[in-house]
């Protein structure tokens, strides 16, 4: 029977998911054995005495756990409790409370997450303002210029009557968020794209394996052997582990939450109504699609988008938030209000929040929302 050990480090990393937190400083490392207990101490040590037993006891040896490998993918803090089991309960404990007191900082949550698979990230917290001045400097025409840079049109092309329409207040606001985007492409590059040249290895193909492992790992938990993952695609998979910089890559995904959570932030400050119009402006870039949409019902059709802002109506989407291919990167979709409706195509599409070989993310902040 044939385990890859990157499937035990993806379930090891989904519990992390839910149990990490970037604000959480584990006071409990200087704590004594019997200070990890939980609350139920004296039934365990109660128990442990009938077995004449004490906490101290209850360790997984090193040298035994070396006889199963040497786990090349295994984590530092899976070490940690290996060492000490006492200390899951407290240290999960503490780490959920910091994600409930953080659920609506991304950015802060997916640092953490970052910090607990070892995996870190390059240190760029703070570019958010730098963005903010660029946008100040080029006053009222800041999308425009910002647009040009990104799709090589001059900007006065794209100053169409939709975008005439468009809120000043909004256009800036959405000026800052596409400074954002090569910093956090260009992380992408350094991080995986360069690996993938390193390894001459097709992106297209490379994404699409990857889909197809990332679904079977988690639909085929129950097949029989001669179904699972052939050595090839192991290999495969764990050249991408050894080769990624994800720090490179992690910085990426910092950077977009960022500059998502500023957008939405500012956002928020100015009102939904007063960013409700009759515009819906759509511009095309070597990135994805950009649609700022003010009002009505609108239906986003499967495609690949860099960015939609939906101010309000009941919409229907039926793509966005999503990275469908290698060559697009990043997608965000922040929706403001309205009842709407998330639908996921069929096959094998990524679904909304999605970053396959990139960064999904998908703010929905209000409404009676069907996913």
């Amino acid at each position: 029977m044939l385990h890859s050990p990157f499937r035990s480090l993806v379930r090891f990393i989904l519990i992390l998911v839910f149990t990490a937190s970037i604000l959480v400083w584990i006071a409990s490392a200087q704590a004594t054995t019997l200070g990890y207990l939980p609350a139920q101490s004296q039934l365990f040590q109660r128990a442990l005495a009938a077995a004449k037993l004490t906490p101290a006891d209850v360790r997984f040896a090193e040298t035994d756990m070396s006889i199963w490998g040497e786990g090349a993918y295994r984590i530092k803090l899976l070490d940690t409790f290996f060492d000490n089991p006492w200390k899951i309960s407290p240290y999960t404990r503490s780490w959920s409370d910091g994600v409930l007191a953080n659920k609506s900082d991304l950015a802060r949550l997916a640092f953490s997450l970052h910090r607990r698979t070892d995996s870190g990230f390059n240190p760029v917290f703070g570019r958010d303002t730098n963005y903010r001045q660029q946008v100040q400097t080029l006053g009222e025409d800041a999308l425009a210029i910002v647009l040009s840079q990104l799709t090589g049109l001059p900007a006065n092309q794209l100053k169409d009557t939709q975008y005439q329409a468009i809120p000043i207040i909004l256009r800036s606001a959405v000026a800052q968020f596409l400074l954002a985007v090569p910093d956090a492409l260009r992380y992408r590059n350094a991080g995986l794209l360069q690996t993938l040249t390193k390894l001459q290895l097709d992106g297209d193909s490379t994404y699409a394996r990857v889909m197809e492992y990332a679904i079977n790992t988690i639909e085929k938990d129950n097949i029989s052997p001669e179904q699972r993952e052939p050595p090839e695609t192991i290999h495969f998979i764990e050249s991408l582990l050894d080769q990624v910089d994800f720090r490179f890559l992690n910085t990426g995904a910092i950077i977009t939450l960022m500059a998502t959570q500023e957008l939405q932030k500012q956002l928020d400050e100015i009102g939904v109504s007063r960013l409700i119009g009759p515009y819906h402006y759509s511009v095309e870039t070597p990135f994805g699609k950009i649609v700022l949409s003010g009002q009505r019902n609108q239906e986003y059709a499967p495609e690949d988008y860099l960015l939609i802002v939906d101010v309000s109506g009941d919409d229907l989407y039926r793509g966005g938030a999503a990275t469908r291919n290698i060559r697009h990167g990043l997608s965000v979709t922040l929706d403001l209000s309205g009842n709407d409706r998330y639908l996921s195509p069929a096959g094998t599409s990524p679904s909304f929040g999605a970053g396959i070989l990139g960064y999904g993310v998908l703010m929905d902040m209000s409404g009676n929302d069907l996913y």
